[in-house]
């Protein structure tokens, strides 16, 4: 299902948000629009307006016609709180690459030396600002849509809960760098995977598209709490995918938790299942050297950690899909949570303990 939905919806939605964006985003200067364009459009398969557009026909047993949907600028909600929650996170972990091009700080870094390596404050600050500018073109278009005022107030009371969640996520995420790994368990870091990835890229979306719908009360934090948990697993993955980029073919940039010892779930689940003094040693350190993080990358890889994580995500895995099988939604959903778990997070691990 979600391949098929892929292929049904992502064109037209890349199409139309492309002319929404060109229409919307007049008075930037030419440079930086067309630095955000390339960024916003990165995504060809637009999961999160997909997660909306599933919401909105959250009940249908049968694929609905995204041509036939008059406010389409409902879709575009999610996009716009992800570049700005993606711009602040790629100014934090100073991200050069995503989806095998340059993020926006890095670019606008490069805006008049294309030579520079390294992000420039000035290109924290130009990305900084531009995702700022787009905090009202997000209530904007939430003014626009052609629905009641109290659905109007639902949207918005949905978009500040996952800003102010994001970012509360992200501040604790900060001062969870002061904390060892050996005091830090796996649910704490699934729980911050919460807090700062798996609700606004899963369960907000979605939720979007059930409030648009009137969806109970009920429904939607069910919903959310399951997608919350696909979302989480999925974090998982991009944690295992920027160390093991060799095994997905691409060229992702790769080693950066690992070099700056960030507090993911696999150097957590490391620090627990090994008493190699070398590696605890090294675990303890604010920074590693770029051969020092291969060392771990190598140590995990003989260790099989991935296999002892994919253990872990197939546990909550299935539990979920017993909790997607008596959701009170269509059969599309259905499919399509289920093929979340199989094909984002499941079938991801599964090709690094191939590789390994």
């Amino acid at each position: 299902m979600l391949i098929e939905l892929f292929s049904k919806y992502s064109l037209p939605i890349k199409k139309n948000y492309g002319d929404f964006v060109r229409n919307n985003f007049l008075d930037i200067d030419k440079r930086l629009f067309t630095l955000y364009e390339n960024y916003t459009l990165l995504d060809n398969n637009f999961p999160r307006p997909i997660l909306t557009f599933l919401g909105v026909h959250y009940n249908s047993n049968l694929i609905v016609n995204i041509e036939e949907f008059v406010n389409l600028k409902l879709l575009y909600i999610s996009q716009l709180v992800r570049d700005v929650l993606a711009i602040h996170d790629d100014i934090i972990d100073e991200d050069h690459m995503k989806f095998n091009s340059e993020t926006l700080p890095f670019s606008l870094s490069r805006l008049d030396n294309k030579s520079i390596r390294t992000m420039q404050k000035k290109g924290k600050d130009l990305a900084l600002l531009f995702g700022d500018y787009i905090f009202p073109v997000i209530y904007k278009l939430v003014c626009e849509l052609n629905i009641d005022c109290a659905k109007k107030i639902k949207l918005i009371e949905a978009i500040n809960r996952i800003f102010t969640k994001t970012n509360l996520g992200q501040v604790n995420e900060l001062l969870l760098e002061e904390k060892s790994l050996d005091k830090i368990h796996e649910r704490d870091i699934l729980d911050l995977y919460n807090q700062k990835a798996a609700d606004y890229c899963y369960a907000f979306p979605f939720e979007l598209g059930l409030i648009y719908s009137s969806a109970s009360p009920a429904l939607i934090k069910t919903c959310r709490d399951v997608l919350i948990q696909i979302g989480c697993c999925s974090q998982v993955v991009n944690d295992v995918e920027g160390i093991f980029s060799d095994s997905f073919n691409n060229e992702r940039e790769t080693l950066s938790d690992l070099l700056y010892l960030r507090r993911t779930y696999l150097l957590v689940k490391l620090r627990h299942t090994t008493n190699n003094e070398k590696i605890v040693n090294l675990l303890s350190k604010k920074t590693l050297t770029l051969r020092q993080a291969e060392y771990i990358k190598d140590y995990m890889k003989k260790e099989r950690l991935i296999d002892k994580v994919l253990i872990d995500i197939q546990s909550i895995c299935n539990i979920l899909k017993k909790q997607i099988a008596e959701l009170n939604v269509g059969d599309v959903v259905k499919e399509y949570f289920i093929d979340l778990i199989n094909i984002r997070v499941l079938n991801n691990l599964k090709k690094v303990t191939k590789n390994s």
